[in-house]
């Protein structure tokens, strides 16, 4: 290689070197410095622990505490809705400002820019320092994408993008969350309905089934409930949204005009020492929404109907004759046998079962296998009837029956299921118990499902 080559080499090389180590780390310094004096207000979000904003009179006060819970402490007493603090303060710390419209502001120029003590909007940001940030915003400018502002301390009126929106926009409606109740449906231990046709208490046992809480009329104390009736009615109950809020402060005659008078239906619940309810009365004006508020409570607004549709129906339809006492979220496996000396075993956590044949999966028959599940975990009873003494299913349908073991962490049961010699009646009955039920078709047919899937497997 010729000497000259080398040397526009290692020069070049020198030259790069150059740029990467010390221009470069310089440029970035600088042009990181312009960008952050074109930052309206510097603050670290997760150090704020405090808003207040004043505009027009009003003063909405939001704070932080302990548990880094967001809360509305004026004009009400409120929980802020997950992510709205935070989202309101990345586009306050996103917004850009543009330029300098006036060293200093005039009082008859406050108008002009907004920044009147009718108009402006004052925010100020508390950090965990006790510091404390000011910002005065004003008006849009006539094509709506920008904003006027003055800093604190700053005698300068600047323009900034339209990012303030979000000063100029927030109100403690918007911030308020909208979950009708902070409880988990696991947690929930007893539950309390009232209609002015009805009024009755359930309670969760040991077993976490859920019972009838006292005598109700010639219903006993204890009856058992249809667990996915409730499962699905406390589901909704704990996940419900506030779809608007439309006022607070009403009086007991204000709240009787919207159908939320003292007789009003109304759901309660009950989780250790927590307790809550919501009274629901008539149907606002937006299809499939109806007025309520909390009990105890002043704030009107507005929720899905399909709560009142659990209330409205009458204790005795939830009512579960099925000699199956367990819990099939906690079901840990699935055995049956048949007559024929077939054998399927299934396991698995609660809903999600998989058969097993010969120790291996197979996952073809996993949907037979949920279906299975679900015709055992709701079987609709249509009827009874008490065997002689000594008499097994066997007898009564005039052929073994198929045995299915459910296998839970503290016990098993043995059930026994068949379809009478004369065909079109299913019956089912616990091991060792003198009455079988009559059961709808469906659970039985899920049953033949399941062997047959197996069948077609060779």
């Amino acid at each position: 290689m010729k000497p000259r080559l080398v040397v526009l080499g290692l020069a070049a090389i020198l030259l790069a070197a150059y740029f990467l180590l010390i221009e470069r780390p310089r440029w970035l310094q600088e042009r990181a410095q312009v960008d952050e004096d074109r930052i309206v207000l510097q603050f670290d979000p997760d150090r704020i622990v405090g808003i207040e904003l004043f505009r027009a009179g009003d003063l909405v006060v939001v704070e932080r505490d302990r548990e880094d819970v967001w809360w509305i402490r004026s004009p009400i007493e409120y929980r802020v809705k997950k992510g709205a603090v935070r989202n309101f303060l990345d586009r306050v710390l996103e917004a850009e400002r543009y330029y300098e419209m006036a060293e200093t502001l005039e009082p008859e120029r406050e108008e002009d820019f907004g920044l009147d003590e009718g108009t402006a909007a004052l925010l100020t940001l508390f950090d965990r320092d006790a510091q404390q940030l000011h910002l005065r915003v004003g008006k849009a400018t006539p094509t709506g994408d920008a904003y006027y502002f003055q800093r604190g301390g700053d005698p300068a009126v600047y323009l900034a993008s339209e990012n303030l929106d979000a000063i100029r926009l927030l109100n403690y409606q918007s911030l308020r969350d909208p979950s009708l109740f902070e409880i988990e449906p696991g947690a929930v231990d007893a539950l309390r309905i009232f209609t002015p046709a009805q009024e009755y208490n359930l309670r969760r046992d040991e077993k976490q089934l859920w019972r009838v809480a006292g005598a109700v009329g010639k219903i006993p104390d204890g009856a058992k409930l249809k667990q996915w009736i409730l499962r699905d009615a406390i589901f909704e109950l704990c996940n419900a949204r506030i779809r608007a809020y439309l006022r607070d402060g009403m009086s007991n005659e204000e709240l009787a005009v919207f159908g939320l008078g003292e007789r009003s239906p109304s759901l309660s619940w009950q989780s250790g020492e927590r307790s809550g309810g919501v009274a629901m009365g008539n149907e606002s004006e937006q299809i499939g929404e109806l007025f309520a508020r909390r009990l105890g409570e002043d704030t009107l607004f507005r929720l899905p109907s399909t709560l009142l549709d659990f209330l409205e129906k009458p204790l005795a339809e939830l009512l579960d004759p099925s000699p199956i006492d367990a819990d099939f979220s906690g079901l840990l496996a699935m055995d049956a046998r048949w007559p024929d000396g077939v054998e399927l075993k299934s396991v698995g956590n609660g809903y999600e079962q998989e058969t097993v044949i010969d120790t291996v999966i197979q996952d073809q028959l996993s949907v037979v296998t949920q279906n299975v599940f679900y015709g055992l975990s709701r079987p609709e009873i249509v009827g009874s009837l008490e065997l002689a003494e000594g008499q097994g299913l066997g007898q009564l349908l005039g052929a073994e029956p198929i045995v299915i073991t459910l296998r839970f962490a503290s016990e098993a049961l043995v059930l026994e299921m068949g379809e009478s010699s004369e065909g079109g009646s299913f019956w089912l009955r616990l091991a060792g118990d003198r009455v079988a039920y009559q059961v709808e078709r469906g659970v039985y047919l899920r049953l033949i499902g399941w062997r047959q899937a197996v069948r077609s497997l060779g």
